[in-house]
């Protein structure tokens, strides 16, 4: 179809009026009418190396803005290739339009050896997404496309997946109907904020933890901290939404002797937004003895027998500004003073264990501005950094937590130097995981984004051949070879530092972010696990 509007360009006008502005994903055949319809749009298309980058890019750009972005993918493999970072914006509750195209109606489901055909695409896509849409018909799109995003307006954000069939997305478009009303999320149940108030009120010891769910409160949280004078702890997600290193803040360490030590003291802990996760603490539960009042816009948080709740179902910041009323006349909680001896000793448990990470985290943290932005991969730096590095913005220390991806770094800080191009925003890799999307340097040099790319290379899988040795299990599988980092630099049209120390990491950064593209900064690692091969020997 080649004149007057299409299905698929309701489709796309739609998910632009509902705030969508950039689209990520490879053109192919089964996606040439969406493709046409985008061209007619306003939105900003970012092609990709592979779809897991693309659905990986769209995971950083909401992260770093708060809004989501489009995924387009290409039937069958393409859909599949991207599956994993769907996988890991739905752990890690971040949201996300994926639209794919499949077969057309009259193929489904009937295995005839169609182009990208499977038995049921929309299925094999359920369990990592929170809704589930085909549009079934030309007077159905605007229908599909309102509801997708309104459960991401107006619930916990989570990818939403919406399927145009070959023939709907060509067929002519129905005539409109009124758009649908842009949804917000609810307000908190007064009756249980009011109890919520009482409780604080009487505390002895209160205690705030904060998760990725609150990252839109930060400057109300803040208030509230300094108002109760409230020791507080974060999740990974909820790093920098109190400062990690400010005064009352312990900041991602639930899980350290430290952080059990506050729960085990408290009488009333105040959750915002967030799941308290097994990957967040390591424990099978957290020693919460006291009252705990949680605050999300997920039901099923709200229901947990492990802990004695008082559930308030709503969304993160009218709750605190509630609170904030409600609790003007209290005084500051006596027991504020005690985290910094806390996290003092938390900080030398931390050093007896990551020291060579401590030191390269240290200095990037002296080399960025508060309002910077460091996306992470699974490794041990990265592991490090979550308790260690001090985030003092809210989303500015992006992590893949609940799922565990490797490969999501420099992707996801794709999308996120897009979304935020304003400020400093840097990819923190180990080299194996570097290897599952490196070649997205690739993405990165077209766009001519200033991205450093900081790689620690041990040579190795540290976090498992440690796990083995402490298990007492041969290694097998763990020790690699790494690529030529300043070859692959160079193939892409990037940028190559090298660092052997951490003197020399902010030199190596401030080239790179006056730079025209992406930088490759290998750190040499010497971790005590496997040193990379002699650096000399590879110049």
């Amino acid at each position: 179809m080649t004149n007057g509007t299409s299905t698929a360009d309701v489709v796309i006008a739609d998910l632009e009026a509902a705030g969508i502005d950039v689209a990520f994903g490879i053109p192919g055949v089964h996606t040439l009418d969406l493709y046409r319809s985008i061209a007619r749009s306003g939105l900003r298309h970012v092609t990709p190396r592979h779809e897991q980058g693309a659905a990986f890019m769209a995971d950083g750009y909401a992260r770093a803005s708060g809004r989501a972005a489009l995924c387009v993918l290409i039937s069958g493999p393409g859909l599949m290739n991207a599956a994993t970072a769907i996988g890991q914006a739905y752990s890690d509750s971040v949201p996300m339009v994926v639209l794919a195209s499949v077969n057309e109606r009259r193929h489904l489901g009937l295995g005839r050896g169609e182009l990208h055909e499977m038995r049921d695409q929309a299925q094999a896509l359920g369990g990592i997404v929170s809704s589930n849409l085909r549009i079934l018909d030309p007077v159905s799109a605007s229908r599909a496309v309102a509801l997708s995003v309104g459960r991401i307006q107006a619930g916990r954000p989570r990818p939403v997946y919406l399927e145009l069939p070959l023939d709907v997305g060509a067929a002519p478009a129905a005539p409109r109907s009124a758009p649908m009303a842009r949804l917000r999320p609810c307000g908190s149940d007064t009756q249980a904020l009011e109890d919520a108030a009482r409780l604080l009120a009487e505390a002895e010891r209160p205690l705030l933890i904060v998760g990725g769910g609150a990252a839109g409160a930060s400057e109300e949280i803040r208030q509230l901290v300094d108002l109760l004078g409230l020791p507080v702890l974060a999740s990974i997600a909820g790093k920098g939404i109190v400062p990690d290193d400010g005064p009352y803040s312990l900041g991602a360490r639930l899980g350290t002797e430290a952080g059990r030590d506050l729960l085990r003291r408290s009488d009333v802990v105040l959750a915002l937004g967030t799941e308290l996760a097994v990957p967040d603490h390591w424990a099978d539960t957290l020693p919460i003895g006291g009252k705990l009042i949680r605050v999300d816009l997920d039901p099923d948080m709200l229901s947990d027998e492990r802990f004695d709740t008082l559930p308030v179902l709503g969304d993160v910041r009218p709750a605190v500004e509630y609170l904030l009323g409600a609790l003007a006349g209290r005084g500051k909680a006596a027991w504020a003073g005690d985290v910094a001896a806390l996290r003092r000793r938390s900080d030398a448990g931390l050093l007896e264990r990551r020291a060579p990470h401590l030191a390269m985290l240290a200095a990037l943290r002296q080399a960025l501005p508060d309002e910077s932005l460091v996306v992470t991969d699974m490794t041990q730096i990265a592991y490090a950094g979550n308790q260690a590095f001090p985030a003092r913005r809210p989303r500015s220390w992006i992590h893949p937590v609940g799922f565990g991806t490797l490969g999501y770094a420099l992707p996801a800080a794709i999308g996120a130097k897009l979304a935020r191009p304003d400020i400093p925003v840097v990819a923190l890799a180990g080299d194996y995981g570097f290897g599952f999307t490196g070649q997205e340097l690739g993405t990165a040099a077209d766009l001519r984004l200033p991205l450093p790319v900081l790689v620690w290379n041990n040579a190795a899988l540290g976090q498992i051949a440690q796990d083995m040795d402490r298990q007492g299990i041969e290694r097998i599988g763990v020790e690699i070879t790494p690529p030529r980092f300043d070859h692959l630099a160079a193939a892409y049209g990037a940028g190559f530092a090298r660092v052997t120390e951490p003197a020399g990491l902010g030199d190596a950064l401030a080239a790179a972010f006056a730079a025209d593209g992406p930088t490759v900064i290998e750190i040499v690692a010497e971790d005590g696990i496997r040193s990379s091969p002699d650096a000399s020997a590879r110049s």
